[in-house]
């Protein structure tokens, strides 16, 4: 199926512009206190599902909208409703938006579901930008240099991984729950990622999306 689901969920979310565009083949659905979140957002959601108990919109605000509620004691998180519900209906590309911060909970058990449903393509909090590679990408920039992190985009997978143009370069480094790379930085802006083995990483900005 063409388009992606954009999850959009509670916690640390982004304020400014969006680090993709949201397409018409795209479908929107809203984890709990993410509707108030892709409101901020202008983004027109399609599917509201959690068990609103972290919301200050009442579950029958919104009009033509479709709802699933589902109990407040449950095994799985509003953020993995939605991903199955993304599932039921034919999406297996997906985009999270929030989820970052506040609650480290929280934040382990979403970092946990990429290892179930796969990562998401871009991960936007409040806080970074994180691009999902699973192949080879090559990062524009500007005339200065960018702060980069790599973190694994599976917890319980390694994945090797290849990048020159930085301060400190990368050479087949291991990135998995262990070893991460942090705080680094390009050298001149522009630079390349090259996956050699494993699932992939996310490449992760801090604030600014990159386009």
């Amino acid at each position: 199926m063409e388009g992606r689901a954009i999850i959009v969920t509670g916690g640390s979310g982004p304020d400014g512009p969006l680090a993709i565009s949201v397409c018409s083949v795209d479908l929107v659905i809203c984890a709990d206190s993410g509707y108030e979140l892709a409101e901020h957002l202008g983004l027109r959601a399609d599917l509201w599902v959690g068990d609103f108990d972290s919301t200050r919109t009442p579950a029958d605000a919104a009009d033509a909208l479709r709802i699933i509620r589902s109990p407040r004691d449950k095994d799985q998180s509003d953020t993995e409703l939605a991903l199955i519900e993304a599932r039921r209906a034919g999406y297996h590309d997906w985009v999270l938006l929030g989820g970052g911060g506040h609650r480290m909970d929280h934040l382990l058990a979403t970092y946990a579901l990429f290892s179930h449903y796969g990562p998401p393509l871009l991960w936007q909090t409040g806080d970074e930008t994180m691009h999902l590679v699973s192949a080879e990408r090559t990062f524009p920039g500007g005339s200065g240099q960018q702060t980069v992190s790599f973190l694994p985009a599976q917890l319980d997978r390694e994945t090797t991984v290849t990048c020159r143009e930085l301060v400190w370069p990368l050479e087949r480094m291991r990135i998995d729950y262990t070893a991460i790379s942090l705080s680094n930085r390009s050298l001149s802006g522009t630079f390349t990622v090259q996956i050699d083995a494993g699932p992939g990483v996310f490449v992760s900005f801090p604030v600014a999306p990159i386009p």
